[in-house]
């Protein structure tokens, strides 16, 4: 989907550090994520998901940026739906759990 490619280039721009790029192609994909989220498609579960991880991508950019505040409503917000598809007990779960604990702990050493 166009989503999942805007936020896969996403993703290459912030593995070159090149955190505002990657911003610019990740909110994109979240718009189009969320557009897409009030259909009631045979797809729903996927659009949540990609809903979600571009969320925590986002996330992961904005505490990379020191912006932990932000970061940390984006985390949350794919926590909620990666909950809500995958169940507690699942691996990409503990990864959003492991980063929401990361922005916290980042954001203590900045106050």
């Amino acid at each position: 989907s166009p989503s999942t490619v805007l936020n896969n280039i996403g993703c290459v721009h912030f593995a070159l550090k090149q955190h505002d790029m990657a911003l610019s192609f990740l909110k994109k994909s979240l718009a189009i994520s969320k557009m897409s989220m009030g259909a009631s498609t045979p797809h729903a579960e996927s659009t949540l998901l990609n809903f979600a991880l571009t969320a925590s991508n986002v996330g992961r950019v904005k505490m990379d940026q020191g912006h932990c505040g932000d970061a940390l409503l984006l985390l949350e917000e794919a926590l909620l739906v990666h909950q809500s598809v995958l169940g507690d007990n699942n691996k990409t779960v503990d990864s959003t759990i492991r980063k929401i604990a990361a922005c916290i702990a980042a954001a203590d050493q900045h106050s």
